[in-house]
């Protein structure tokens, strides 16, 4: 993530700052993540797919005051419909 990207995620910019919470840039950063998906077919159309994705946050991104947590995991589940 470049550091943009990184501060909009995990930091706080300057404008959203308060008298509790000071600013925190983060510089360009990399997230490793692992994910995998998942696809069932229930019919010739119709599928049915999963996911799950882990994130392992850098030490420059926990130091922020709003990060409570070195690892993300999120998930999804849904179906699909192919013409």
């Amino acid at each position: 993530m470049d550091s943009d990207l990184a501060t909009y995620s995990f930091g706080i910019r300057p404008s959203e700052a308060t008298d509790m919470l000071a600013a925190y840039k983060i510089e360009d950063t990399v997230v490793p993540s692992v994910g995998l998906q998942l696809r069932y077919a229930l019919t010739d159309h119709v599928s049915l797919i999963g996911g799950l994705s882990v994130e392992f946050l850098p030490d420059r991104v926990t130091d922020s005051p709003i990060i409570n947590r070195e690892v993300l995991t999120s998930g999804m589940i849904g179906f699909r419909y192919g013409f």
